[in-house]
């Protein structure tokens, strides 16, 4: 246990680093508006670390998010990179104190009927954000695109390619899959997917999109099921309605698992949709049916449907307040050893956020938010709930 002048020492050299970023980047580039420091520290009390059913232990985090952006016009074309490392520190569970580092940039090339755009993403971490697991798992991902679009009178058409490989830092044990024991090292995998996309020009400020694309799983070590999936999907995009912002596709996916019986033949959707009522109310709604890989005992993926929406309310120009909420529902179609059941889960989320922009740079936030994950196994479920209050500073 530390005393209370290690934790102050602790996160004293936790702030500096920011600090300094923010000092000397701002000095340096005064006269530069391309670049743009930013730096986060928050205070968050979370009453269940562990997203336990049973064993509920709590925690004070500090975290502290600092970073840069570099975003470069020139003429009609784009540049941009940007950095940040968040950086969690637990008052009193110090094993779960973690690094996460992401690097992402894009360069965009515009020419008079066709553009090009290429980006990477690049992300060292073990936020648990976005997957099934409880735990926080060390993990590095990237991916890496590349698009070319070209522009006709009644029609965009758009062509790229999209790959990704997931690499997990760690050799602890998760659930069986064909009688053999795996880790988390099972799962690192390499995918590659080919897309096309044809945005036909039927409406004034509405696109009807026609989209599809191809791909294929590689797993490293051969214990987890390869895939290959195909996309035939339909949508939307632009503004068919004066205050409403579009982007929705539905549409079909059919994905084949090697030596495993439980292929996925069915709807897939995602997009938003954005209603702007006034210039201080933005309603924000969004969607996603997809398939994701498991960690979950004899199981190669399982489904996930989510809804979810953010409501922000600008009471004046510096007091801004947001309301979210979310249903996801994550389906498995296998059945684990000795269960007579096939495992379903349906996880909620709300929150709240009231943010006040100070004069010059900085912006202090106050929000809770809850999660919660019902299943029809009962040592899956857990609530969680946090609150934080942080202060953001951008140059």
């Amino acid at each position: 246990m530390f005393t209370l002048k290690q934790e102050m020492k602790v996160i004293a050299k936790i702030l500096f680093l920011p600090v300094c970023v923010m000092f000397f980047a701002g000095n340096a580039y005064a006269g530069a508006p391309w670049v743009k420091p930013y730096v986060s520290y928050t205070e968050i009390y979370d009453d269940n670390i562990y997203l336990g059913h049973k064993d509920r232990e709590e925690d004070f985090i500090s975290s502290v998010t600092p970073g840069i952006t570099v975003e470069i016009p020139f003429k009609k074309h784009r540049f941009m990179t940007d950095y940040n490392c968040n950086i969690q520190y637990f008052k009193t569970y110090h094993k779960e104190n973690n690094y996460n580092h992401t690097v992402e940039s894009e360069v965009e090339l515009n020419f008079n009927k066709w553009h090009v755009v290429f980006n990477n993403k690049f992300r060292y971490f073990s936020d648990r954000s976005g997957s099934e697991d409880t735990g926080r798992i060390p993990r590095n991902q990237n991916q890496t695109g590349a698009h070319l679009t070209i522009d006709f009178d009644k029609m965009d058409l758009t062509g790229g390619f999209r790959y990704l490989w997931d690499y997990y830092r760690t050799t602890r044990p998760i659930g069986s899959f064909q009688g053999k024991s795996l880790n988390y090292k099972d799962l690192n995998r390499s995918q590659y997917v080919g897309e096309l996309e044809a945005a036909l020009k039927l409406w004034p400020k509405t696109s009807l999109l026609l989209f599809t694309d191809l791909g294929g799983i590689v797993h490293k070590t051969g214990k987890k099921s390869d895939s290959v999936y195909f996309d035939i999907m339909t949508g939307l995009r632009g503004h068919p309605l004066p205050k409403l912002t579009a982007e929705a596709l539905i549409g079909f996916r059919g994905q084949d698992y090697e030596n495993y019986n439980n292929d996925f033949y069915s709807v897939v959707f995602q997009g938003s949709l954005i209603e702007e009522f006034t210039p201080h109310d933005v309603l924000r709604f969004d969607f996603l049916r997809t398939t994701n890989d498991t960690i979950y005992q004899n199981n190669v993926y399982y489904v996930s449907t989510f809804f979810g929406f953010t409501y922000n309310h600008s009471f004046t120009k510096r007091i801004l307040a947001t309301v979210d909420a979310y249903y996801q529902r994550d389906s498995y179609p296998s059945f684990a050893d000795n269960q007579d059941n096939k495992r379903g889960d349906n996880l909620w989320g709300s929150g709240c956020l009231l943010s006040y922009a100070l004069p010059k740079w900085f912006t202090v936030e106050l929000g809770y938010k809850f999660l919660a994950r019902d299943s029809n196994f009962s040592d899956y479920k857990y609530t969680d709930n946090r609150i934080t209050l942080g202060l953001k500073a951008e140059y």
